[in-house]
């Protein structure tokens, strides 16, 4: 499983709706998501770069495209850092974590990551028409890396021959070359954020303008689309810390009880801390 901390309004809401939220990354509170990731990356590209023009000798025609892609892909990464469409849940490999029980809320939900990879967009209060065909959402659940780790390079590396045309030029912005940038560029976080071993179910690709809808967020209006929430995808809910943790838990069985998670455990966190 993987665990969504969470507030009891945060609960509430994902029971009671059956709905999961993913925020717009840029409205995150890390100011350089998405931006960090996209420097991380054109520096890595660039430095490939750097080893092939060092070489000795007169370039061949296969090293002459590879330093147009990489430089091309290079400018990719930075621009959608800045425009792509990209909502995104945060999760985490940690079920009973006090640092995320300080910075979050005192309840976590335990997510069965199977289930995380088949969920579809909420579109169940549409009042108008649906052009967009939900399968051109495209939807990723992937670990974060701390850095550029050894498996965000091999996933670079994956994906730069599917963009590459046979002039060795970048294919061009399409619906496609994003689903293969923007999860990369979602997957890389800054170093101090380790604490947290995040993981993330990430909405991105074509979205019908009336798939996102909007809240009250902290500083600013932040879009979110909504993922519909089954029952068997909830696996457990933790209840962290608190005098009234068994309290607490009761409340939370009755409410899974009330709406179709009757399979779902309840436990209390193990830490002692008392808050």
């Amino acid at each position: 499983m993987l665990f969504h901390y969470t507030g009891a309004r945060g609960l509430l809401g994902i029971i009671r709706d059956a709905t999961l939220w993913a925020t717009d990354a840029h409205f995150f509170n890390d100011r350089s998501e998405l931006s960090y990731s996209a420097e991380v990356v054109t520096e890595y590209l660039k430095a490939i770069v750097a080893v092939i023009e060092r070489r000795e000798g007169q370039r061949t025609e296969f090293e002459i495209r590879a330093i147009q892609l990489f430089r091309d892909a290079a400018e990719l990464f930075k621009r959608l850092s800045a425009e792509a469409a990209v909502y995104v849940t945060c999760l985490s490999s940690k079920q009973d974590s006090l640092s995320q029980w300080r910075a979050y809320g005192p309840y976590s939900i335990g997510f069965q990551t199977a289930e995380l990879r088949h969920a579809q967009l909420d579109r169940s209060e549409h009042e108008s028409p649906v052009h967009v065909s939900p399968d051109a959402a495209v939807l990723v659940v992937q670990r974060v890396s701390y850095g550029l780790d050894d498996e965000t390079k091999q996933a670079i590396g994956l994906i730069l021959p599917k963009l590459a045309t046979t002039a060795g030029r970048l294919a061009g912005d399409s619906p496609e070359v994003n689903a293969l940038i923007v999860p990369v560029l979602s997957r890389i976080k800054h170093p101090s954020f380790e604490d947290e071993h995040e993981w993330r179910l990430l909405v991105t690709g074509e979205l019908d303008p009336v798939d996102v809808h909007f809240a009250e967020g902290k500083s600013a209006i932040t879009p979110h689309v909504e993922l519909a929430l089954r029952p068997g995808m909830i696996g457990e809910v933790i209840v962290g810390p608190d005098a009234n943790a068994s309290l607490k838990s009761g409340g939370v069985r009755k409410l899974l009880d009330r709406y179709g998670h009757q399979t779902a455990a309840v436990s209390q966190s193990e830490s002692p801390y008392r808050g």
